[in-house]
């Protein structure tokens, strides 16, 4: 029987291996400044503080691209911090700080203010490696600093911290600058790296195209339908395929004329909704997760499935964000997963802030409820519906 042949090694996997190699190697040269750091337990302290560190720099690497942007005139609206469970979430400024449980990486999500130009997007994609790069640089000092200077256990031992500190960020500007796609929570997500070369490989960007996204969003929560889908419409005209404009719409023609028209329009684009590149971000999740919800009011076996596919894949490419884990939960709950899918419906809600979604979010829960005989829950989840929709800003 004749053997397999050996797979090739991925390019990412050597030079994430050469990254490793290299943040070692800068750290011997720091653990050289003083004989007695080379013991194993001196070699423990600094992996562990390598690995305890980690979680620092993607703290580190995520803010250095917020404030980047906000250096290069953009409005930051997200920075997410890890992935899986969201541990926390909070406001700072305009932008919503999420934090995950799972510490394997983040992205930040911004758009200039002001007309579009390649060195501010450079500098906003480039920003989190700076700040990287410029810690360990100010680590890797402060390692040297009490390494050689002070002969205290104690500030030894903070010198050690440092350099591993200073390793992880330095891994951390290696693997973003590599210009791969990473596999994140089941989906491939373009790095830095990725990014600036497909920046500076493409044609100028239009004239504020990320105003004009942010032009329509602010009709959106301003429940201005008629406007917004005028607007979305007017801009996927002249950009067909980008996907932050494609799934806002599916919302608002929800919202203005019903889940029929809004899966009309999906049927009539379906082509656009299919992700060739395997290159996953925001706007791809918010595209599948909309389409998902209004599929899944049809109530066929073809729409349900559709709704299960998209709800996934929108969850593997934003899995802390609430209209997105709250429509997972509805699917699962309409494919008799209801107890698994209601808590995460409920999560959801409890984190969102969009209140015509909360509306349609009660009223399914209150449907649920209603079919399965709870009658108290079902007058409660009505009321709750009554009451956003009465606190809601009118239609417009």
């Amino acid at each position: 029987m004749a053997c397999k042949p050996a797979e090739p090694v991925p390019a990412a996997t050597i030079y994430l291996a050469i990254c490793a190699l290299a943040t070692v190697l800068a750290c011997l040269v720091v653990v050289d400044a003083r004989s007695d750091w080379r013991t194993p337990a001196s070699i423990i302290v600094l992996m562990g503080s390598y690995y305890v560190s980690m979680p620092l720099a993607i703290v580190i690497h995520e803010f250095g691209h917020a404030l980047a942007g906000l250096m290069v005139g953009h409005r930051i609206y997200l920075i997410q911090l890890g992935y899986g469970r969201s541990l926390k979430t909070f406001r700072l400024g305009h932008a919503r700080v999420v934090v995950g449980w799972r510490q394997s990486g983040g992205h930040v999500v911004g758009f200039p203010l002001g007309a579009e130009r390649r060195w501010r997007e450079s500098v906003f994609v480039a920003g989190g490696a700076a700040a990287n790069l410029l810690a360990s640089v100010v680590l890797f000092y402060w390692a040297v600093r009490f390494g050689v200077w002070y002969a205290s256990l104690a500030l030894q031992c903070l010198g050690l911290a440092c350099a591993g500190a200073g390793m992880a960020n330095l891994f951390m500007a290696g693997r973003a600058l590599w210009p791969g796609s990473p596999v994140t929570d089941g989906t491939s997500r373009a790095n830095d790296g990725r990014l600036l070369l497909n920046l500076w490989r493409q044609p100028a960007p239009g004239p504020g195209l990320g105003r004009l996204a942010w032009q329509g969003y602010a009709l959106l929560r301003e429940r201005r339908w008629s406007r917004a889908e005028a607007h979305f419409e007017s801009v996927l005209a002249q950009y067909p395929d980008n996907m932050t404009f494609r799934g806002p719409l599916i919302h608002i023609i929800e919202q203005s004329r019903g889940p029929a028209a809004a899966f009309a329009y999906y049927r009539e684009h379906r082509s656009q909704f299919e992700n060739s590149t395997g290159e996953v971000d925001t706007a791809w999740a918010y595209a599948w997760g909309n389409t998902a919800w209004v599929a899944l009011h049809e109530i066929t076996p073809d729409t349900v499935s559709l709704a299960d596919r998209f709800s996934a894949l929108a969850l593997a490419a934003d899995p802390s964000s609430p209209p997105i884990r709250a429509t997972r939960g509805a699917v699962l709950m309409a494919m008799d997963r209801r107890e698994e899918g209601r808590q995460m419906l409920l999560i959801g809600l409890r984190d969102l802030d969009d209140p015509p979604f909360k509306v349609d979010l009660c009223r399914y829960l209150a449907k649920d409820a209603k079919a399965h005989g709870q009658a108290e829950e079902f007058q409660a989840y009505r009321a709750l519906a009554d009451h956003l929709q009465a606190t809601s800003p009118p239609l417009r």
